[in-house]
């Protein structure tokens, strides 16, 4: 039923989100819908939970696999550039549309609003967890506490929709090169005495 709900999330919007195609693409009847979901809107709820869910931990594994097989700081920060690059892209993108129409869905929607908040303390603390294998071996020097700057860090990538929508390539293009310089400042940069 999730699925279905995504699907049809994904190809219309919520408006497209009925319960009689839900139920006749996943082959359940209408009180199993209920039943799990209490209604369309608790349906719709958790598909766009799931969709948020799903755009903030694509690739974490592949990442921490990467992580975990490196052999030098120099190799995590050509990793890090490589991170920034993938999600700048246009797979990137695609994931921060859905994140902004999910977040424009819970600010109406305080089950999700709730939803989305938990999934990215979620999302922070697995990034900072990857981070602090870096900063075990000695790569990653910030004194930020490594959840807090995963979290600026999502905040920050979620806001490259904005100049995705409003800006010229070139501007893009300058954002990119300010957030790359930014992440690998933070993570790198040796702390002020």
């Amino acid at each position: 039923m999730l699925e279905a709900a995504i699907k049809l999330l994904e190809r219309g919007g919520e408006a497209a989100v009925r319960v009689d195609p839900v139920v006749d693409a996943a082959s359940v009847t209408k009180p199993s819908l209920y039943h799990y979901f209490g209604d369309r809107d608790g349906l719709i709820v958790a598909a766009q939970a799931e969709r948020y869910r799903r755009s903030l931990l694509y690739g974490m594994d592949d990442q921490r696999e990467a992580t975990e097989r490196c052999q030098s700081r120099e190799e995590f920060m050509t990793i890090v550039r490589g991170w920034m690059e993938a999600i700048t892209g246009p797979d990137g993108e695609e994931r921060r549309r859905v994140r902004v129409e999910v977040l424009g869905s819970a600010a109406s929607r305080p089950q999700l609003r709730f939803q989305t908040s938990a999934m990215d303390t979620i999302a922070a603390a697995q990034l900072g967890d990857l981070l602090r294998v870096a900063q075990t071996r000695g790569w990653v020097q910030t004194e930020f506490d490594l959840d807090v700057a995963a979290t600026w860090w999502y905040g920050m990538m979620n806001g490259r929709y904005l100049v995705e929508e409003t800006q010229t390539p070139l501007v893009r293009r300058e954002w990119d090169a300010i957030a790359v310089e930014a992440t690998l400042h933070l993570l790198f940069s040796t702390p002020p005495a």
